[in-house]
């Protein structure tokens, strides 16, 4: 097991992410706790921005994603939990996104339980 990785944001602020999966047979879906995002661009195309509270990335697939910090200070779970083939319980992995301010803690709630949403 290795440390998770600590995403560090200010407060009322637009980050954007790239995301590519590394994933070697079956798809994965991203969430961050607390937060929608908005899907900006796909394989490193841009498209008409779509908000969401999930999303769903294939093998060797990228996408650009904005994350407005619209929260109070703490700590959040960013999950990626495997589907079909690498159902939840096999596949997962997950990071924090902390608040300037936050404690250096694990968020509340469990790493390993996924998001439904649009």
């Amino acid at each position: 097991m290795t440390p998770r990785e600590v995403f560090m944001v200010k407060a009322n602020t637009s980050y954007r992410f790239r995301i590519i999966s590394a994933a070697p047979r079956c798809p994965f879906v991203l969430s961050v706790d607390g937060h929608t995002m908005t899907v900006i661009a796909t394989d490193g195309a841009p498209l008409k921005p779509v908000t969401a509270d999930s999303l769903v990335i294939g093998s060797g697939e990228r996408y650009d994603i904005v994350i407005i910090t619209n929260q109070n200070s703490r700590n959040f779970w960013i999950k990626c939990q495997g589907l079909v083939d690498c159902a939840p319980s096999d596949g997962h992995a997950s990071a924090i996104l902390r608040y300037e301010g936050a404690p250096e803690v694990d968020p509340p709630g469990s790493p390993t339980e996924w998001r439904q949403g649009k």
